[in-house]
């Protein structure tokens, strides 16, 4: 006499699939799938469970915040990529592939850029840099990293070169506005002056006698 009563419902069977750098993959397996009881052979004898028959991917998974965009600066939406390969997805679990550019949220602000520029004898010049329209951030690079400041970038006046005497802008060698005194040698000037006029006075004075 066959004792034997048949189940009633479906076995599913997963073929193995080979893990990689950023996807878990599995052992072969067979799960019932009123009770989601899994086995790891077909005559249903090797009880397990899903967890059991996952084998894990290789490489590091790494998370990276969502960066607010600013008036010059992009901001990014969170994701996670794969160390190993550089994937990048969207979500935790892996399952949303995009790229960084996709996520990429662009700034609003114009960035104007001015040309480098010599100084001149006359004139201050000015080293290559980009700006910041709305916020006046100034930057040293196009990529917008290298931050400095309006004075930072500027180059003083050089010297006049003179040809026969006379530079190019007009000035004559010999027409250098003179050097201004400091403060005691200002007040040793007026001393000096004041005796000066002091001695022209009795020198008038005496000497207009006879």
């Amino acid at each position: 006499m066959n004792l034997t009563v048949p189940y009633t419902a479906t076995i599913t069977h997963v073929d193995a699939v080979e893990a990689n750098c950023h996807q878990n993959g599995n052992v072969e397996h067979w799960y019932c799938t009123e009770c989601n009881a899994v086995f790891t052979d077909a005559a249903l004898t090797q009880l397990t469970n899903f967890k059991s028959v996952v084998t894990p991917a290789t490489a590091e998974i790494i998370h990276v915040d969502a960066v607010q965009v600013s008036c010059h600066q992009n901001g990014c939406a969170e994701y996670w990529y794969c160390a190993e390969c550089n994937a990048v997805f969207a979500d935790a679990t892996l399952t949303v592939l995009t790229n960084v550019k996709n996520l990429t949220v662009p700034y609003t602000a114009t960035i104007v850029h001015v040309n480098a520029k010599d100084a001149t004898c006359t004139e201050n010049g000015n080293v290559e840099y980009w700006y910041c329209e709305e916020c006046n951030a100034v930057f040293t690079d196009a990529a917008l990293t290298q931050l400095t400041n309006f004075k930072s970038v500027q180059i003083g006046t050089v010297e006049h070169e003179y040809v026969n005497g006379e530079c190019d802008c007009g000035a004559v060698e010999n027409d250098e506005p003179a050097e201004e005194l400091g403060f005691f040698d200002k007040i040793w000037q007026a001393i000096v002056d004041f005796f000066k006029s002091i001695g022209q006075f009795f020198s008038n004075l005496f000497g207009g006698k006879e």
